[in-house]
């Protein structure tokens, strides 16, 4: 596909543009005000006066001009993007696109995004905005636009073009002058500059004085200086009074029907089809007018300042003036008919659509009723705007089709339901049944399976209630378990990732569960999506540390190292490694110190980035981390900060929340209240059905009951939790439940069998290589164990390497372990760590 609406970033060039030096020195004036916003009505002469200032004094710029389109944030971003990488083409990293990650925070992602342009460009330069006026009085862009320009450095000066004054937000930047206004009052065209515009515009036979009488009629108005003179040329007079009593519009109409109809019917002809498009290519002029010579007329139109722009890319755009093109469009209407106007807006559509214009297709396709044509295009184009992150810009599109056809039809159903999953994934939920449901009845196999896919991320993306997916499970093990063929081996990844991922959440038990897993891992790698492989690997290496197989979490942890290391990675791939390398730290490497600076860092980048996706998890890893260092204030920062992340409509969050302050609580001896969260955390696992969580929290219930001394009820809750693990598979809970359930023994003076549940610990701990538990840190219980594993000779080796890789004191060591040579053993007074 062409670069789409290239001319949207280009900068204009105009034939016989007068040099306002009086403006110039205005504009030379706020040279080092961050932004130059310059205001007033249509026809002014603002866009000929930036652009002009910019050639005469020769500085490097983007151009941005601003559409309706860009009432989206992420069309915004993704536009601008593209302005920046034509300016600097030298910088191959992309800027990045406004995706979910980032709908948290766009203030700061608008301010990293013009920081990062700005890091590319040379200095002096210019960054114009033009048009400004498009953008809705209620878009958020308004904000956002701001926060951008608050990261511009010096150097680096943004004009702003607008037929409007600042917006109220803007008003900090000029009580702090950071901004500089230029009005419509500085606008207004002097005597002597009214003159020289109308000898530079084609009216060099006409008199000073004449001139003269054209600018106090026009009073100063750029347009109606150039519109009054070529009327004076052709005997068409309009009086003072009549002019202040009409719009600029007004009067631009009443001027340019004049000089309109005394062209030939050829160019008249040309000049209605081609304004119905934005912007006009010759060969797009030649396919829509028929006309072969279409590039002379509208090289003519532009020498002859017939309200006509020309911007210069790899192949030649015009531009009519806005008011110029308003005009033509009317006239078109009145001329052509309803019929004939809705053939050529189709046919102009499809042009557009062809060359890649799509956002000015679309508005000609939904001006004409063309509801099929404008769905079609919505269908094929949703992929790539769901990819640029345009999710605002889809969701419009296709609230703009016929509601019967919108609401039956499956695809525009499935493309409703993805545009909204990032921020509603229960509404989105409900477009995904029903186009389901239609795909189903149709035998539409790809649209089943995305929709069934889909269907699941809603579920991922709301994290709330897991249950309902036993019923989408179970429709795969029979519709899509018999399946030989996929349509597609990307379909087949989306698929494969959806399964394991709803097995992991609900039945870690299903005996294909490692298999979909394989098979997901394998075809993302090749299905060209970055996100779908962060997404396959951050939720494979939780599945791996739950079931036990560090091996294999520890291979997708150095693919996420890999991908956060490559010179593209966005802030979420670095955010992703940055909690597991903590995690690593704590759980592997017994580095708690290191962690939690990393820890630090990571929720700093965070929040410099503005993605907080994360954030629940590295506080959650900050409080372990700082709890195994002893450093409770730490500890409860980040208690605190963990609750800040709570959402009411995100319920399991409630879990890991609890059961982290049920630790807390049976650290600081309360008992009850360590209870009562612990209850509360299994209610909330339960609840929401997250198998791996639930076994977790009867893990915990287990000891705050032992530490309570309520044996029997502790005895209970861990031969429950043993058995969920046994079902679900998961080597490290039957680990650290049979640790748990010796420890029970032991302190019921049930030596035996507290023996025996201790060797078929230390037996599995030493197989799969643990070293520590799973969100549980309790070295003086941890060591209780090893001094009775030392003292009936269980697993010595291995128990010994615990002790010295958890630096850990046990309380009574057996006779054969403290005879051991001197030099075997480091040993450190008064209770603090030794290696044995």
């Amino acid at each position: 596909m062409k670069n789409p609406l290239i001319a949207k970033i280009t900068r204009p060039k105009l034939a016989g543009a007068y040099p306002r030096k009086r403006l110039f020195k205005l504009l030379d004036g706020c040279r080092d005000t961050p932004v130059t916003w310059i205001s007033s009505p249509a026809g002014s002469g603002k866009t000929t006066l930036v652009a002009s200032y910019l050639d005469v004094r020769k500085l490097p710029c983007i151009w941005y001009q601003i559409d309706e389109g860009d009432n989206d944030p992420a069309t915004f971003f993704y536009y601008l993007g593209l302005a920046a990488k034509q300016a600097v083409p030298r910088h191959k990293k992309p800027l990045p696109f406004l995706t979910p990650e980032y709908l948290a925070n766009v203030g700061i992602f608008s301010r990293r995004f013009f920081e990062n342009i700005c890091t590319r460009l040379k200095v002096p330069f210019v960054m114009v905005f033009d048009n400004y006026q498009e953008v809705a009085q209620d878009a958020p862009v308004h904000e956002i636009f701001r926060e951008g320009l608050a990261a511009v450095p010096p150097g680096v000066r943004v004009m702003v073009i607008s037929r409007q004054d600042p917006p109220p937000s803007y008003a900090s930047f000029q009580a702090g002058s950071k901004l500089g206004l230029i009005g419509r009052e500085d606008l207004m065209l002097s005597v002597e500059e009214s003159t020289g515009l109308i000898h530079a515009t084609g009216g060099e036979k006409l008199s000073r004085d004449a001139a003269g009488r054209i600018h106090d009629k026009a009073h100063g108005w750029a347009a109606g200086i150039i519109l009054l003179s070529k009327g004076a040329q052709a005997g068409k007079h309009l009086s003072g009074e009549e002019m202040e009593r009409r719009t600029p519009s007004e009067v631009f109409d009443y001027f340019a029907s004049e000089l309109f109809d005394r062209a030939e019917p050829k160019i008249r002809d040309f000049l209605f089809k081609t304004a119905y498009l934005p912007q006009i290519t010759i060969e797009a002029a030649k396919m829509l007018t028929g006309l072969h010579d279409a590039d002379q007329v509208l090289d003519r139109l532009y020498r002859r300042n017939y309200f006509t722009e020309k911007r210069h890319q790899p192949q030649l755009v015009y531009q009519y003036h806005p008011l110029f093109r308003e005009f033509l469009l009317d006239r078109a209407r009145s001329a052509y008919g309803a019929v004939e106007t809705i053939r050529l807006q189709k046919k102009a559509a499809g042009i557009l659509e062809a060359s890649g214009r799509i956002e000015d297709a679309a508005e000609l396709l939904q001006s004409a009723g063309d509801g099929s044509g404008f769905a079609g295009l919505i269908m094929q184009q949703a992929p790539l705007l769901v990819q640029q992150g345009r999710f605002r810009t889809l969701d419009q599109w296709l609230r703009g089709l016929p509601g019967d056809m919108r609401d039956h039809h499956p695809w525009l159903l499935y493309w409703r339901g993805i545009c909204i999953l990032p921020l509603d994934p229960p509404g989105a939920r409900k477009f995904l049944e029903k186009a389901f449901a239609l795909f189903s009845s149709g035998v539409d196999t790809a649209g089943e399976l995305l929709a069934w896919s889909a269907i699941v991320d809603t579920f991922v993306y709301e994290w709330n209630d897991f249950t309902p997916l036993d019923r989408w499970i179970a429709w795969f093990d029979e519709r899509g378990g018999r399946m030989q063929t996929f349509p597609s081996p990307e379909i087949e990844a989306r698929v494969m990732l959806s399964m394991a991922i709803a097995a992991t959440l609900r039945q870690p038990q299903h005996p294909s569960l490692g298999e979909w897993w394989d098979r997901a891992l394998l075809l993302s790698r090749s299905a060209g999506d970055d996100g779908l492989v962060l997404q396959a690997r951050s939720f494979a290496v939780s599945y791996y540390f739950w079931i036990g197989d560090n091996a294999g979490g520890m291979r997708m942890v150095q693919e996420i190292y890999a991908m956060a290391r490559a010179p593209q990675a966005s802030p979420m791939h670095q955010l992703t490694w940055k909690w597991l390398e903590a995690a690593i730290m704590i759980w592997e490497l017994m580095t708690p110190v290191e962690a939690l600076q990393r820890i630090a860092d990571a929720l700093a980048f965070a929040e410099e980035t503005g993605v907080h996706v994360w954030d629940h998890m590295l506080c959650a890893l900050g409080y372990f981390a700082a709890i195994a260092t002893g450093d409770r204030v730490r500890a409860d920062e980040f208690i605190a900060g963990m609750e800040r992340t709570l959402a009411p409509s995100r319920r399991h969050g409630y879990s890991h929340y609890h059961y982290l302050l049920a630790w807390k609580d049976m650290l600081a001896g309360d008992s009850a209240a360590s209870l009562s969260n612990a209850k509360a955390g299994l209610a909330f696992a339960e609840e929401t059905g997250f198998v791996f969580p639930i076994i977790l929290c009867r893990i915990e219930a287990t000891r705050i009951l032992l530490k309570a001394g309520r044996l029997r009820a502790a005895e209970t809750t861990a031969t429950a939790a043993y058995r969920l693990a046994v079902r679900s598979k998961s080597r490290i809970f039957q680990y650290m439940i049979l640790l748990a359930k010796a420890q029970i023994e032991f302190v019921g003076g049930k030596e035996s069998s507290g023996v025996r549940h201790l060797l078929g610990a230390l037996r599995l701990g030493r197989e799969q290589g643990y070293v520590t538990e799973l969100w549980w840190h309790d070295p003086a219980s941890f060591s209780g164990l090893c001094a009775k594993a030392l003292e009936h000779g269980i697993e010595v080796e291995y128990v010994r390497d615990l002790i010295r890789k958890c630096s850990l004191t046990p309380p009574d060591l057996p006779t054969h372990w403290r005879a051991k040579p001197a030099e075997d053993t480091e040993r450190t007074a008064q209770g603090k760590p030794y290696a044995p």
